[in-house]
């Protein structure tokens, strides 16, 4: 390892904050590194979270390996602590330093890339506590977490004690990405840092419904709603591979974690962590039924609560849309005024027309006939014309079975009574 300077010891998360964005850094090879799996809250294959055997990964490592072959080297430093044992653990840079390794252990990566990562910038830090670990590790700029990485970093954070408060002004910018309100984002950033209490109270107030009633219940209220939590999240986030959760705790969110709150009241010293108690099991067996009608369909066919558009996703279909019903359909759900909807489809009778052509030319096709695959998508997808169309497939057809085919009236070609009608 090559040192630029000494390694930096800290007293205290607020003397962290206030030296690692000054302090210089030092160099050393990837394979010096190590991980630690509590710490990354990215998801791994074969690890075990909460409970939940990780059947998917999160890291993106082939992505991460392309960016460091393109940039020849890790060129942001990763933030290392060197633990009492000697360890270099990776805090900030997990993904990085895992890229890396496996960069070092391809026979097909570039010789420059190799020699490079000999020679990795690092911030080393000494005698972090876990605390200031977890702080170092939640300062991620590259990779945006996802929903169900959010809830366990919450989690994580109040494992080492932290609260409602301390964890809503550290994470409410990730809390802007898990429920898609940037805007909300964008106004405590507009106010000043230095209006501690106004910016502390806005923060607070928005987060009082996600964080404090809904992620952080759900780490106290016992290893089953943590599970059926963690599972439901991963699949709003679209993760593969993943279980069926026993009851959807995306649905009614905060009014589910208020009523098993009181159950566990109820069940007072009669509740436990591992196994709930009559009453708080009597409810959780109340959200079964109303998620799984069916006792035989649990974790086999259910449907997790979607995310519903962006106005920016919106806005892409309505512009897309070659279907007038669908255009439309997608302006009303944008919360345009719309005057008439249509009760017939334009593009889907044009289709329809082009179907019926094809079908009685088909015979017809000369056998030697030279047609691309370009030419015959242009034709029948792409192209608005129906006349057109029919004077492609006669260019390619028998003139005898040619003249056999009869017309298609116009009302067809024009959207007339064929038209499908709207939904």
């Amino acid at each position: 390892m090559t040192a630029e300077n000494k390694t930096l010891e800290v007293s205290s998360l607020s003397d962290l904050q206030a030296k690692k964005h000054s302090m210089k850094w030092e160099r050393m090879d990837v394979m010096e590194l190590e991980f630690d799996a509590d710490l990354n809250l990215r998801f791994k294959k074969g690890q075990k979270t909460f409970g939940i055997d990780i059947q998917t990964d999160t890291y993106d490592l082939p992505t991460m390996k392309l960016q460091i072959i393109d940039g020849v080297g890790i060129q942001e430093p990763l933030d290392v602590s060197l633990r009492s044992n000697g360890k270099k653990i990776v805090l900030r840079g997990d993904r990085r330093g895992q890229a890396g390794q496996e960069l070092v252990a391809d026979p097909n990566t570039p010789k420059d890339v190799l020699e490079a990562l000999k020679n990795v910038p690092v911030r080393i830090y000494k005698n972090l506590t876990p605390e200031q670990e977890m702080e170092l590790v939640q300062d991620q700029g590259q990779k945006p977490f996802l929903r169900s990485e959010t809830v366990k970093q919450v989690w994580r954070l109040q494992q080492l004690g932290w609260g409602f408060e301390r964890i809503a002004m550290h994470l409410f910018e990730v809390f802007g990405k898990f429920s898609g309100n940037a805007r909300k984002v964008a106004e405590i950033r507009a106010i000043p840092e230095n209006d501690v209490v106004n910016r502390r109270q806005a923060i607070k107030t928005w987060l009082r419904g996600t964080l404090d009633e809904y992620v952080m219940p759900a780490y106290k209220l016992g290893n089953r709603v943590m599970r059926a939590t963690l599972l439901s999240e991963m699949h709003l986030d679209g993760l593969p591979n993943v279980e069926k959760p026993e009851w959807i705790t995306t649905k009614a969110t905060q009014k589910r974690m208020a009523a098993l709150e009181k159950a566990r009241k109820l069940d007072g010293n009669l509740w436990n962590h591992h196994q709930g108690g009559a009453e708080f099991n009597k409810v959780i067996e109340g959200f079964i039924k109303e998620d799984y009608p069916d006792p035989n369909v649990i974790n086999t066919n259910a449907t997790v609560a979607k995310k519903r558009l962006t106005m920016a996703e919106l806005t892409a279909r309505v512009e897309g849309s070659r279907s007038a019903v669908a255009k439309m359909a997608f302006q009303i759900a944008s919360g345009e005024t719309v005057d008439e909807f249509p009760t017939k489809d334009e593009a889907t009778s044009l289709f329809e027309a082009k179907e019926g052509l094809a079908m009685q030319y088909l015979p017809s096709v000369k056998a030697d006939a030279n047609i691309t695959l370009a030419e015959a998508i242009r034709a029948f997808i792409v192209s608005d014309s129906i006349t057109d169309f029919e004077s492609f497939l006669a260019k390619h057809s028998n003139p005898l079975q040619q003249n056999e085919t009869s017309e298609i009236p116009a009302e067809e070609i024009q959207g007339g009574e064929s038209g499908v009608e709207a939904a």
